[in-house]
């Protein structure tokens, strides 16, 4: 697929997802719309152009990894200074007017605990369905700041083994503890319990930076533990050729740990893998590659316009 086709994708899906939230929700979800009515419907026209221009930048570099990391960490600092605007006083950069939690955690327990809200859930399992674990590398607000604090820290640290255990306990924590909470304690506990979570996320970003690993999304994050599984059942998979001499230098490169040495040899990345494509940039022999269905020749132009896509949207709605 030509690089003008896939970028031209990118755009029409881009318009087509946002002329969706601009036209079926009760209440305006872009700013343009919130500030200039009607006329607000110009921001689908420059978001399209972005993805436009982004798609044809990632398909036309061998430094996918820079790119992903700048427009990363727009989409982080966009969405939490429209939080602070919010916690601020100016209820227009709220989704809802409402403040709510940045928890990526809250996507699962949020609805459990209220009953209702199904917002993320839905836009978590659409985005799955698209692009599989992609969600964890390229359009989780969170995962930025993970991936930045790792990228400070140069020298990988080995990780304890029984690090791996540990999503999957938040995972059973994240789903139990609102069912109780709901059960039998007040709401004003409930919102105690999720500053405790929070404490101890932020312990996990601080050790992303000490180990210059993607701790946090690794190792603590349930919604990383959802999309990974999922992610292994998901048409999109990297895969690694018989050409791959074991050099080891993806291996440093994945921030994420899914390419030790013994996984190069199996040819697959562990469960871990987000698809970020770092590994892609580094590989002297082209041996990692993006397959869809198990054909690599249209996997990259389908993925960028997709996932571009929806991280064009995703920087419209950028808002708790």
């Amino acid at each position: 697929m030509p690089i003008l086709i896939s970028a031209l994708i990118s755009s029409a899906i881009t318009i087509t997802l946002l002329f969706i939230v601009a036209t079926v929700p009760s209440f305006p979800m872009l700013l343009g719309t919130r500030f200039l009515g009607q006329y607000g419907l110009v921001q689908i026209a420059l978001h399209a152009l972005y993805s436009f221009i982004l798609t044809y930048i990632f398909l036309g570099t061998n430094s996918r990894s820079k790119v992903r990391n700048t427009i990363w960490t727009l989409f982080s600092v966009i969405f939490f200074s429209q939080l602070l605007l919010g916690l601020l006083g100016w209820g227009i950069f709220l989704q809802t007017g409402n403040l709510h939690y940045p928890v990526p955690t809250l996507i699962i327990s949020g609805p459990i605990f209220r009953g209702s809200g199904f917002f993320m859930l839905t836009l978590l399992a659409s985005t799955m369905l698209l692009v599989g674990s992609s969600w964890c590398s390229h359009l989780c607000y969170a995962g930025a700041i993970d991936n930045l604090l790792a990228n400070k820290n140069k020298k990988k640290r080995p990780t304890p083994s029984w690090f791996r255990y540990i999503r999957l306990v938040t995972l059973l924590l994240s789903i139990t503890i609102p069912l109780i909470l709901k059960l039998y304690f007040e709401v004003a506990v409930a919102h105690s319990a999720i500053i405790s979570f929070i404490g101890i996320s932020a312990l996990f970003f601080l050790l992303s930076y000490r180990y210059g690993k993607m701790i946090h999304c690794t190792y603590f994050c349930p919604i990383g533990l959802v999309t990974n599984v999922t992610g292994k059942f998901h048409p999109f998979k990297i895969k690694i050729d018989k050409s791959c001499d074991g050099c080891g230098v993806c291996t440093l490169k994945c921030k994420y740990g899914a390419l030790s040495p013994l996984q190069l040899k199996k040819g697959v990345p562990d469960i871990r893998c987000t698809l970020c494509m770092d590994c892609t940039d580094v590989c002297h022999n082209n041996s990692i590659g993006l397959r869809v269905f198990g054909r690599k020749k249209m996997a990259l132009p389908l993925f960028y316009s997709i996932v571009v896509a929806l991280h064009s949207v995703f920087l419209a709605v950028a808002r708790i």
